[in-house]
């Protein structure tokens, strides 16, 4: 497709801070607000914990150009993007465990929830990717439970995120998950931002994109590889709305 890699010597390689590893370290680059402070309404990642400087951590390879445009996209505060790739483009296992990974870190408190069209694509294929990526990271208190569909970050200052997988047939449950304000271990405000990932989505119904609008994610992220020309994936798939890479990130999705 004539898309190149980035050299990986193109990548300034981020340097681990503090003695608590490089994950955890950049978990803590997120500041509490006093009780009775401006809170912060949204998540804003900065250079620091921004997913294309946590690749490095995550052992996520150069990635191609348009990988790199959806995830600076994707970071947007309130993004609401649609990607539609071929097969082994590395969607599943590359764009989104960067991503929910880099929120988990950045974002002490944070929920990810992803769910797909098709169960084997969260059981067989993203949680073994999303195991592989926090193994290093266990003794830094990183976990990813198979049997619960589950990834848990280290507690920092008392807030622990969490990545939330469920099979189809459960991915309404989702309407349980809010982004909200809580307190610290220091007696600060924090906000805990809330990433809902679509994965296979031109197999998901209507009404799971809907679920995901109720909540009003702080990222919202649906891709698939293309289907039938009709359902919910499909239209949102609108050729106008699109740039040259199949990217698509506009503030509302057709519902």
């Amino acid at each position: 497709m004539g898309q190149q890699r980035i050299a990986d010597g193109d990548k300034a390689k981020p340097e681990p801070v503090g003695g608590h590893g490089p994950v955890s370290s950049m978990a803590s680059r997120v500041e509490g607000v006093a009780p009775g402070g401006d809170i912060p309404w949204r998540a804003e990642f900065n250079e620091y914990n921004h997913p294309l400087t946590q690749a490095y951590f995550w052992g996520v390879p150069p990635l191609y150009g348009w990988q790199e445009t959806v995830i600076r996209q994707l970071a947007q505060p309130r993004s609401r993007v649609v990607l539609s790739t071929c097969n082994e483009s590395g969607k599943t296992s590359l764009i989104v465990p960067l991503f929910g990974l880099s929120v988990m870190a950045a974002f002490p408190g944070a929920t990810v929830f992803s769910t797909a069209g098709a169960e084997e694509q969260i059981k067989g294929q993203l949680f073994r990717y999303l195991h592989a990526k926090v193994r290093p990271y266990k003794d830094s208190g990183w976990l990813c439970s198979l049997a619960a569909l589950e990834v848990r970050a280290p507690e920092v200052r008392g807030l622990r995120s969490r990545w939330i997988g469920r099979v189809p047939r459960q991915a309404l449950t989702m309407e349980g998950y809010h982004s909200h304000l809580e307190p610290d271990s220091e007696g600060d405000l924090v906000y805990c931002p809330v990433c809902v990932i679509l994965d296979e989505a031109k197999a998901l119904q209507q009404d799971v994109l809907e679920a995901a609008y109720r909540i009003n994610p702080d990222w919202l992220l649906v891709v698939s590889t293309p289907g039938m020309d009709e359902g919910m994936f499909y239209e949102a798939m609108d050729e106008l709305n699109l740039d040259e890479r199949g990217v698509w990130a506009k503030e509302e999705l057709p519902v």
